[in-house]
Formats: C-alpha cells, sequence, structure tokens
C-alpha cells in the first residue's frame, strides 16, 4: 500500500462520519444524513478496492464505540439494530464498485454507476437485515414503504452532489499529483 492510500484511507473514514453527524430530522422515520454522499464519494474517488477499505474502518470504529454513526452513536449495538444493515451494506457498495471497475474498466464513469447501483444493492441488504431483525414479523414491502421510498429523492440529490464534487476533486488530485 501506497503512502497515498494511508493518508486518503482514513481520511474518507473521516469524512463519512462527519457526515454521519449532518442531519435533517424527519418527522416519519430516521433522519437524513449526509453519511450516503460521503460513501458515494468514497467510492468515486478512492475506487471499490480501497473505498471499501475506508467503509470497513469506519464501520469497525462504530463497533468499537466511538461515536461515528448519526446521533454521535457507536458499538455493536447500533450495528446489530434495525437499521445496522444500511450501514453494512455500505461495503455491498464497494463489491459493486469493484465489480463494475473490473466489469467496465473502458467505462469512463464505471466508478459512478458502480455507486449508483451499489445503493440499491444496499437497501437490499439492509431491507433483508431489517426484517431478519424484526424476524419476519414484517413484509418486505412495508420495510421499502418505510426505510427505502422516502429516502430514494434524498440519496439521488447526494449522489448527484457526490458526482459534482468528485469531478472537481479528480481534477485537483490529478493537478497535484495526490
Amino acid at each position: 500500500m501506497k503512502i497515498r492510500d494511508i493518508t486518503l484511507i482514513p481520511l474518507f473514514s473521516a469524512l463519512i462520519s462527519v457526515c454521519a453527524w449532518i442531519t435533517i430530522p424527519v418527522p416519519f422515520a430516521a433522519p437524513i444524513t449526509l453519511q450516503t454522499f460521503a460513501v458515494f464519494l468514497t467510492y468515486m474517488i478512492l475506487g471499490g478496492k480501497r473505498g471499501s477499505i475506508s467503509v470497513l474502518v469506519y464501520i469497525l470504529l462504530g463497533a468499537a464505540g466511538v461515536p461515528v454513526f448519526s446521533g454521535f452513536r457507536g458499538g455493536l449495538a447500533h450495528i446489530f439494530s434495525a437499521g445496522g444493515g444500511y450501514i453494512v451494506g455500505f461495503l455491498g457498495m464497494g463489491l459493486v464498485c469493484i465489480l463494475f471497475e473490473t466489469v467496465f474498466s473502458r467505462l469512463r464513469y464505471g466508478r459512478t454507476i458502480g455507486a449508483l447501483v451499489g445503493l440499491f444493492v444496499c437497501y437490499l441488504f439492509g431491507t433483508v437485515w431489517f426484517i431478519a431483525i424484526y424476524e419476519g414479523s414484517i413484509d418486505f414491502f412495508s420495510v421499502l414503504l418505510m426505510c427505502v421510498l422516502p429516502y430514494i429523492p434524498f440519496d439521488l440529490l447526494k449522489f448527484a452532489l457526490a458526482c459534482m464534487v468528485a469531478e472537481k476533486l479528480k481534477h485537483y488530485i490529478k493537478k497535484l499529483h495526490i
């Protein structure tokens, strides 16, 4: 691993942590955070492999009790809660990004498309996790209506913002030889 990677991976883990703390309260469900924006940006800048390591560092910090999750929470109890599957699902986004980088390596926006498709893998993983925590006492479509559909417009907005920021950052990273 290069010094560049050793620097960027924890930097993006910290970015995800800080963005998880920026919340917009929602009366009907969990708050909207900028955490997804930071995860998108991480995968778009670092790619699937290094981005996954960064997300894993973030999740492990939270599992160890460091308050990196929304609401300044941390600990295994938060990860193993009903909503914890969406956090673990961020690693699924990384797998999709790796797949897109490998299969569509010549595609200019492979990382970007991989991050967007990865979001739906994250939704699927988190939804199945949610149902498992409630031991099947709630059906798949009810969880989608409650935990996914209200957030799609906001996540697409965060995706668009991450695309714009990533394009600018890539320009400066290339210019500065970082």
